[in-house]
């Protein structure tokens, strides 16, 4: 499981299909990026460090230049989106081989699980349909991202 840790002063989620657009946004918190692959050998281990560290770990910072807060100190909304991408390898060649994220089904099943658990805690959780065509717009309050390896 991989994930990239954004804070965010604002954030926007779209879909568009031939039938609608569907939006979802939020104020300050974080965005993650959320990829699942193959040959995961404990994905409930994984998600539970995931949730431990969105909830515990002070990463943030909106009132001071200190990294001092947690995302409950900071309103408290997490956005989640699905991204294959992060498991990506540039080993051959000039083109990323996406090869190593988990099968669509698998990994499927592993982001439900995570929203799952993270629904059980009281953070404000926005998400989106796994795997669809999405824009999101992000205003990022800090040049900084966490990437996890968990």
């Amino acid at each position: 499981m991989k994930c990239i840790i954004q804070q965010v002063r604002k954030a926007t989620i779209t879909i568009t299909t031939s039938e609608e657009t569907i939006t979802r946004s939020m104020e300050a918190g974080i965005v993650m990026y959320v990829c699942f692959e193959k040959n995961e050998s404990n994905v409930e281990n994984a998600i539970q460090t995931c949730i431990t560290r969105l909830t515990n770990n002070r990463m943030l910072s909106l009132w001071s230049e200190k990294i001092d807060q947690t995302l409950k100190d900071v309103w408290n909304n997490l956005l989640v989106v699905s991204n294959f991408t992060l498991a990506w390898r540039f080993d051959n060649g000039r083109k990323p081989d996406f090869g190593w994220s988990a099968w669509y089904k698998e990994a499927l099943s592993f982001y439900n699980l995570l929203i799952e658990k993270i629904q059980t805690t009281d953070i404000n959780l926005i998400t989106w349909e796994f795997g669809a065509m999405m824009s999101i717009d992000a205003i990022a309050s800090w040049p900084i991202h966490y990437v996890w390896d968990l």
